[in-house]
Parts: C-alpha cells; sequence; structure tokens
C-alpha cells in the first residue's frame, strides 16, 4: 500500500507528522535513521555531500530561489540536457533562450499505481543568463511573472524531481549500467582470452561491472522491487520499455565531446563544468585509449582494416547487441564510430581500425567521466524538498515512505572504490609479454601509458581543483580524485 490518497492522508498515514512532532525539517528526519550507521570503509552509509543547496537555496518556508535551477541546467547535472532553443520564447517582458526538455518522462504510458500521485514530466525555459522563467506541465505554461509563489514553485520541484529521476532512469542505470557497461564486461570476456591485451585494458573499467549489474537487476529493476516502489508507476515492465526507448545515441551523449565541439555552444553551456572539466577528462582517457593502441596497432590491424580475429568477434558482439541499447538507431551508432568498412573484401575485413579506436574511446569515456556525471544524485536525494522519486499530486516533497526507500537505496548502493586520480593500473598489463599477443617492448609501453595516465589524472586534478575555488560550489563528476575506474559503485 502507497498510502497517499486523501483518505490515507486524512487519516494519518505516511505523513510527515513524526517530522513535525520532533521538530525536524523532512531532511534531517529522514538522515537521522542513516547518521549513526557507517560502512566498511568507515564512511557514512548516507554519503556526505560536499555542499547543500538546501542550506544556500531553501528559506525555511520552503521556498527555492531561482539559482538553485540554474545550479541544476547548467551547473550539475542536469548540464548535458540543456539546449538553446531554436527560437526565444517570450512573454510578459520575459525570453527565454534555452531549455530542458524532460516532458517525454511524462508520457500517458506511465500509468501510475494511485491516482493520488502526479507524473513526471516538465520542460523547463530559462534566459540568457540562465535564470528559469516559465516551466511547461501537462502543456500548460506556468510563467514565473503571472503564476502564483506557490504555483511557480511546485512547477520547479516537478522539473527537478523529473530531472533527478530522468538521468537516474534512463541515462545513468539504462544506459550506462545495463547498457554499456554491461555490453563491455559481457563482450571482453566472452570474446577475448584472458591474456588478450584488450581484455587486459577492458579489465581495468569493467572490474565489478557484473556484481553491481546483477545487484541492480534485483534491487532496481524488478517488478515491486525498491525502484518501482519508490517511485509512481503501476507497471514497471512498461517502465522498463519507456526507458529503453528513451536512451539517446552514442553520438548524442557523446559528439561534443569525440567531435571536439564543446566551443561550438553557447558561452553560457561552455562554462559548465559539465563541459569545461569533461572535455579535459575526455581527452586525457581518449589518449590513453589511443596510446594503447598504437602499441598493438600492427598486430591488430591490416591497412585500415581491424583484422585481429578476437577483436573482430568483440566487435560482432558489441554490434549485435547494440541493438538492445536502443534498437532502432544501431545502423547509426556504427556509421557514428565509424567502424563499418566501406569497401570489406571479406568478412574479416568489415571493421575499420579507426572505428575500434573512436569505440574504445568512448566505452572508457563512458564508464568513467560520464558515469560519475549521471550517476552521482546522492546530494539530490538529501532533501525531499529538493527532489522526489514521487509526490502527491499539488505537494512539494515526496511522502515519507517513498522518501525512504530513496534514501535507502542510496544507502545500499554506494560503495569506496578505486580512483583513477590516485592509482597507477600498469600491475594489469604484468607478464602481457609472456601472451601470444605481445612481447617484451609492447609490455613496457602499455605500463608507461598507464603511468602517464596517473600523472595526466594528477595534473588535471589540481585544474579542476583551481575552477572549483571560483565556483559557487565545487563540481567533482570529473575530478579524478573522486571518478572511479568503473561503474562498481
Amino acid at each position: 500500500h502507497d498510502d497517499v490518497s486523501p483518505e490515507d492522508q486524512a487519516a494519518g498515514r505516511n505523513t510527515w507528522r513524526d517530522a513535525e512532532q520532533k521538530n525536524l525539517t523532512k531532511a534531517e528526519w529522514m538522515l537521522s535513521f542513516f547518521s549513526p550507521y557507517e560502512n566498511a570503509a568507515g564512511e557514512p552509509v548516507f554519503p556526505d555531500a560536499p555542499f547543500s543547496y538546501s542550506a544556500a537555496f531553501r528559506s525555511p518556508s520552503n521556498i527555492w530561489d531561482d539559482r538553485m535551477e540554474f545550479e541544476l541546467a547548467f551547473q550539475g547535472i542536469g548540464a548535458h540536457r540543456t539546449k538553446a532553443l531554436t527560437a526565444p520564447v517570450s512573454a510578459g517582458g520575459e525570453t527565454a533562450v534555452f531549455t530542458s526538455d524532460l516532458s517525454v518522462f511524462g508520457t500517458p504510458a506511465l500509468e501510475k499505481r494511485d491516482p493520488a500521485f502526479a507524473s513526471w514530466g516538465a520542460q523547463l525555459f530559462l534566459t540568457k543568463e540562465g535564470m528559469p522563467v516559465m516551466v511547461k506541465l501537462k502543456g500548460e505554461e506556468v510563467w514565473k511573472h503571472t503564476a502564483s509563489e506557490e504555483e511557480w514553485q511546485y512547477a520547479k520541484f516537478v522539473w527537478r524531481s523529473t530531472l533527478m529521476n530522468g538521468v537516474t532512469l534512463v541515462d545513468h542505470l539504462w544506459f550506462t549500467h545495463f547498457g554499456m557497461a554491461n555490453l563491455m564486461s559481457t563482450a571482453s570476456r566472452e570474446t577475448l582470452d584472458p591474456n588478450h591485451p584488450a581484455r587486459r585494458y577492458l579489465a581495468i573499467f569493467t572490474w565489478g561491472t557484473p556484481s553491481v549489474n546483477h545487484g541492480a537487476v534485483h534491487q532496481l529493476a524488478g517488478a515491486k522491487a525498491v525502484l518501482h516502489r519508490m517511485t509512481p508507476f503501476k507497471d514497471f515492465g512498461v517502465v522498463s520499455q519507456a526507458a529503453t526507448d528513451l536512451v539517446g545515441s552514442l553520438e548524442s551523449y557523446f559528439d561534443v565531446f569525440e567531435g571536439d565541439k564543446v566551443g561550438e555552444l553557447d558561452p553560457l553551456l561552455q562554462a559548465s563544468p559539465f563541459y569545461q572539466d569533461g572535455a579535459d577528462f575526455f581527452k586525457v582517457v581518449a589518449k590513453f585509449a589511443d596510446g594503447f593502441f598504437e602499441v598493438f596497432k600492427p598486430r591488430w590491424c591490416t591497412g585500415e582494416h581491424l583484422t585481429d580475429p578476437q577483436l573482430v568477434h568483440f566487435v560482432d558482439y558489441m554490434a549485435a547487441s547494440l541493438g538492445e541499447v536502443r534498437k532502432e538507431t544501431t545502423k547509426e551508432q556504427m556509421e557514428w564510430l565509424g567502424l563499418v568498412a566501406p569497401n570489406p573484401t571479406s568478412p574479416s575485413t568489415r571493421y575499420t581500425c579507426k572505428g575500434f579506436n573512436k569505440l574504445l574511446r568512448v566505452l572508457t569515456f563512458t564508464v568513467t567521466g560520464w558515469h560519475r556525471h549521471v550517476g552521482t544524485v546522492s546530494h539530490l536525494m538529501r532533501d525531499p524538498e529538493l527532489t522526489s522519486a514521487s509526490w502527491i499530486e499539488g505537494q512539494r516533497s515526496g511522502a515519507p515512505r517513498q522518501v525512504m526507500l530513496m534514501a535507502l537505496i542510496v544507502a545500499t548502493t554506494g560503495f569506496t572504490n578505486p580512483k583513477l586520480g590516485q592509482n597507477n593500473f600498469g600491475f594489469m598489463f604484468e607478464g602481457l609479454a609472456r601472451s601470444p599477443h605481445a612481447d617484451t617492448r609492447a609490455e613496457f609501453q602499455v605500463k608507461e601509458l598507464s603511468a602517464e595516465l596517473e600523472r595526466s589524472m594528477r595534473e588535471l586534478s589540481r585544474v579542476v581543483d583551481g575552477r572549483n575555488e571560483q565556483r559557487t560550489f565545487p563540481y567533482l563528476q570529473m575530478h579524478p580524485n573522486y571518478v572511479e575506474n568503473s561503474v562498481a559503485v
């Protein structure tokens, strides 16, 4: 039972009465259940946050400053979904030139368990300075200059919650975990022998992936599992299908970095930490991937064609499985990667070396910096009046039962794992020269590349630290001392 109906609420079920009686905010009440406990690493089970949005932007009467939406849309987890409008939208002297359109998460196909629940879905419109002026809810425009304070605050809450939920469900869980990380893990283990250099390389970035994804399938993706019960939806099978359908293409997610197109964005987006730090982080991991590929290119390629039998099998596996991530764009994915050879002379020359190199770059970034960006949400879940996985129509917070389910996920899915800026992964290539796939020189070269990766990550850490000193809040999602080597967190 969700206990969110008017009758349930009137009877005092699933309400915030206990928090009110204890004179606690909703966030304080929720966190009080976790504060005494630590994980095996000695860290709080509900992760500490390096800053508090609530302290900065929320008044005691639960009025959120509009700068909150600016932070999420340009400085935080929503930056990759904020786009320039093709044409400005104006009303009452206010003009929007940017949008964060999350209305697709409000599809009617996502039927609610209880009609008292509100639906996800909202589109935010922002000025050239990045400040919110309008939210479109269920096709209705809520302009700041005409809405009441309560209407405006509610509309913003719906957008904030939809952003956190949508990015977590689609970009993080379905695309990154169940899609790309799962493909990397299974394809490398099923097609490459343990001493193949590419298997050693991919092992760094798929460490722990089978275990964490197996747990996620049961705890998060199953019907009536924790994720299902904290959201408002009736049929989680429909939710799973919707999430699969909403996954973007590799090009839509990564072409801005792979194509070095950050400079083509609007200056306000260029200044976003996601694009500033993300571009630099991508260059570091891309240099590592490129250097690794170059070491073995003479063994793996004949001319422009990828001819190593195991790698051809690996790409076959990836190509067939990409359709499971995004069925209608499989061909486009392969074309964007440049994997398909224009004039193959035989089945063994159907893929290009250049395309495989690009695939290696994209895969490495996906499960490191990108994963950290879309997967770091505990700071957004610390206050149920900032974001919630579900909420009663018209109310600006989740109900206690659903909030606690959300908190349990945060407390049980965050683990301390190796960071790219604090480790040299050269040991993964120890003894490679004893395999038929490499020689002593190649082993030495990839170990040197690993040492160079560590040095580059340390330098990038200093650069990001310097930028964070100038920012209102530190952005740590592309900081090498915070980015894990795989999705196993």
